[in-house]
């Protein structure tokens, strides 16, 4: 579900939530004020009856009490009206009338506690309010009750029961909460349409930031966003605007430098000053190529003299090589004399050989000659 739809109904909910608090806070104060008033008319009612009996008391017409009770009876607001005897007017009286005797629960309670008793009284198509209301002997400067009775101050004297028809006032409150209804739901759909329409600005820039946010994470620094508030929302754009453009000229910074060494051009420089961590990072940057600078010149530098160091070894192998080609004819030339001289040898061991046996025949010769010569010697001699 997007962020507007969340907000609609989210804020529909409240509407709705309100509206339901207001229409039961507007049944329960109509409800309360109702019985207050039905309450507040009983009370009245009470000291008025008790006013008009004393008064029927002292001229010594309390025989006619009941055309009084009967002109308060006939009030349009008042259902019923009683009034029953305490047990101590009982006593003094009798038990007075018929329709003055005890009726039921609340008006014994009332007579037993001297407590106003109440009861609410709702059906389908009325609504009454039951009030009992006891009478109790006391002396006061315009009412003395001790005067006609014959009790002690506090007793209770009897109770007068007065049944209100509240209806009215429930009818009112229904029609109260159908127009409360009906107002509440133009106001609900104004409020909706208004909502949609203000807070439509708002959604639309958190949709626009959610795009623009996802295009930074794949690294589109380029989107930007445009609205006319000026409160806080509209500083808030500005701001966000500054900063994607802030990020898209430092990583466009950052991104030539980096082409730049990817090219194998160490001459790129980011020479935006930048803020914060940016700065620090663009420091680091410079360094690290000024470094990379350096140890490639040293790098290059050195492979120079190596590439130096071996074209003077390589002239020297190729001397070498020439005096050794030279030394190897001459080589040559000594292994073919080698060779000559050893034929000669061989042929000097072959002659050798024969002048040894020539050797040997002459000294055998030589030897044969000297034999001779002894013996022509000796026959000489002879």
């Amino acid at each position: 579900m997007s962020l507007r739809k969340k907000f609609i109904l989210r804020i529909s909910i409240i509407l709705v939530v309100i509206l339901f608090f207001t229409i039961a806070i507007n049944a329960f104060t109509f409800r309360r004020y109702g019985i207050h008033n039905a309450e507040r008319a009983g009370r009245v009612i009470a000291e008025l009856v008790r006013d008009g009996l004393t008064a029927h008391m002292m001229t010594g017409t309390m025989d006619m009490r009941h055309y009084f009770l009967n002109q308060i009876e006939n009030i349009k607001e008042i259902d019923d009206l009683w009034i029953v005897r305490g047990e101590a007017v009982v006593k003094q009286f009798g038990n007075g009338k018929k329709d003055e005797i005890v009726r039921d629960e609340l008006d014994i309670k009332a007579l037993n506690t001297g407590k106003v008793q109440k009861k609410l009284i709702e059906g389908f198509g009325h609504v009454k309010y039951r009030i009992t209301i006891p009478y109790i002997a006391h002396k006061g400067k315009e009412i003395n009750c001790l005067t006609c009775h014959q009790v002690k101050e506090g007793t209770v004297l009897g109770a007068i029961s007065i049944v209100t028809d509240i209806s009215e006032v429930r009818s009112f409150a229904l029609q109260t909460t159908i127009m409360i209804l009906l107002g509440s739901v133009v106001v609900f759909f104004l409020s909706g349409a208004y909502m949609y329409v203000f807070v439509g600005k708002y959604v639309n820039i958190f949709e626009k930031l959610k795009q623009a946010m996802a295009n930074a994470i794949k690294g589109d620094f380029s989107s930007r966003i445009n609205t006319d508030l000026k409160d806080e929302a509209g500083v808030t754009v500005k701001e966000f605007n500054q900063f994607m453009e802030e990020l898209n000229q430092n990583f466009s910074e950052i991104k030539i430098v980096m082409d730049s060494l990817a090219s194998a051009d160490l001459t790129k420089r980011i020479e935006k000053k930048m803020e914060g961590e940016f700065e620090t990072l663009r420091q680091n940057i410079n360094k690290s190529i000024d470094s990379l600078s350096l140890t490639l010149k040293m790098t290059i530098e050195g492979f120079s003299r190596i590439l130096d160091q071996l074209n003077l070894v390589a002239d020297q192998i190729a001397e070498i090589s020439k005096e050794m080609d030279s030394e190897n004819t001459s080589i040559h030339q000594i292994k073919n004399s080698i060779i000559s001289i050893s034929e000669k040898i061989k042929s000097i061991s072959e002659n050798s050989l024969i002048v040894h046996e020539i050797n040997k025949r002459v000294q055998e010769d030589i030897m044969t000659g000297e034999a001779n010569i002894k013996e022509m010697e000796i026959s000489i001699k002879k």
